[in-house]
């Protein structure tokens, strides 16, 4: 990696990609200027990374010259990206950790936004906010406003495919991975996708265009029959007996589950308990928001020490609880 100097030159060229970028076109002159002026430009040789899975987001990345490989955790290529492209806003916009590594496949030259540069575009500039809120909301409109039902012939997805999402999220979502074609995903979903679940996938996935259609739950359980068990979630099941130590929270909570009949609890920060009924998630009303903390002090005492390290590498986990009279 080699920091280089900007040229009045270098600086046109740069405008030009920013023109070009999906996610920057239609910006005035102004912001293309601040945003040229603020970056850094960095070449990296063949085989160097740019990013790494699971660092800090904290640039965003727009590809000047050559071509880089967004690889997945164990290495498998889901997309190419080439110069105008840009990586990493989402990260930094909902403040995640990188989702995938990014590796340059020959000389690239990229330009680097700073987050904080990046957000104060948002405060100088009104028009800034409101171009990338039309920018997410077609991106969210492309996925959603089609849903087409796939063909009783398709074919079943490859196992690589279907690895491209945690399985314990494809069981519980009820979708599956269908297909890739350069940097397009097909998901199939089995219930109506919403805007929450199709950013969740964005999340997992945020270098590849997604498009989204409707598979049958038959074939949703075919295809998770078809490999290795998948169709049985593989999920660590904690007993607990007199001597555990349960918080009361978490013991009130699950004794609220099984009075209402309910199958699945999910706890996230930031959000009130959920609940699943007659296969409907929705939230506990009267339940209040829980903290970051708050969650963890009531997940970990009842996890085993795999789903403790599973969550705190994926920031999700699924266990069953055995209550013994209760359930």
């Amino acid at each position: 990696m080699k920091k280089i100097s900007t040229t009045m030159s270098a600086r046109g060229e740069l405008i030009r990609r920013m023109e070009s970028n999906d996610l920057l076109q239609g910006l005035s002159q102004e912001i293309y200027y601040f945003l040229a002026d603020m970056s850094e430009v960095y070449t990296y040789d063949g085989g160097e990374v740019l990013v790494e899975l699971k660092e800090p987001s904290h640039t965003f990345y727009l590809m000047v010259e050559g071509h880089a490989a967004v690889l997945l955790d164990g290495g498998q290529e889901v997309a190419e990206l080439g110069p105008s492209d840009g990586f990493g806003e989402v990260g930094l916009l909902l403040e995640l950790a990188r989702s995938a590594t990014v590796v340059a496949k020959d000389a690239v030259t990229v330009m680097c936004i700073s987050k904080d540069h990046f957000f104060q575009c948002f405060d100088r500039f009104s028009e800034f906010g409101r171009m990338m809120s039309l920018v997410l909301a077609r991106r969210l409109s492309d996925t959603l406003t089609k849903v087409p039902s796939m063909t009783p012939d398709l074919d079943m997805p490859s196992v690589d495919v279907l690895q491209l999402l945690p399985q314990p999220f494809v069981q519980r979502s009820r979708i599956l991975p269908l297909s890739v074609t350069g940097n397009r995903l097909v998901v199939g979903f089995v219930d109506e996708p919403s805007t929450e679940m199709i950013e969740r996938v964005r999340q997992f996935l945020p270098s590849m265009e997604l498009e989204v259609c409707s598979i049958s739950s038959s074939f949703f359980n075919k295809v998770l029959q078809g490999f290795s068990g998948l169709a049985e979630e593989d999920v660590d099941e904690v007993v607990m007996t007199e001597s555990s130590k349960m918080p009361a929270k978490m013991q009130q909570l699950l004794e609220r589950v099984v009075a209402e009949g309910a199958s699945d609890l999910h706890l996230a920060a930031l959000r009130k308990p959920h609940w699943r009924i007659d296969g409907v998630m929705m939230p506990i009303q009267d339940a209040a928001k829980l903290t970051p903390q708050e969650t963890y002090e009531l997940l970990k005492p009842v996890m085993k020490a795999r789903s403790i390290e599973t969550f705190e590498d994926h920031n999700e986990v699924d266990f069953a609880i055995s209550l013994g009279n209760y359930a």
